[in-house]
């Protein structure tokens, strides 16, 4: 890469100048993000107990509550839908308000319960 001198004109460094240029600027280090691994493991299981109520639960309300089996899947179809929406709202409320790991916690804690 070539820089200008005080005249304008071009001057042409070797790599060796240019590595020790560029160590002289501010380093970036990249740490990694440590908490990724429980977020994916967290949102993982949820997912899978999600989908293992799910099944369960179209049984439940036709032998509990009496519901027919249409009505009991529009249940399920709302339940459902209300999982997958419910990401957009937390990533919303976290960008805007909140920050991710309070959304993440206050949502891993309701889904719980």
């Amino acid at each position: 890469m070539g820089r200008l001198d005080q005249e304008g004109e071009a001057q042409y460094t070797s790599m060796e100048e240019e590595k020790a240029m560029a160590s002289n600027e501010t380093e970036i280090r990249h740490r990694g993000i440590r908490a990724m691994p429980f977020i994916i493991g967290n949102e993982m299981f949820e997912k899978l107990g999600t989908w293992g109520t799910s099944g369960n639960l179209v049984v439940y309300f036709t032998t509990v509550f009496n519901i027919k089996h249409v009505s009991a899947a529009i249940l399920m179809n709302v339940f459902n839908g209300t999982t997958f929406i419910s990401p957009l709202i937390g990533g919303f409320l976290a960008d805007a308000y909140f920050g991710r790991y309070k959304t993440l916690g206050f949502a891993s804690i309701a889904s719980l319960v």
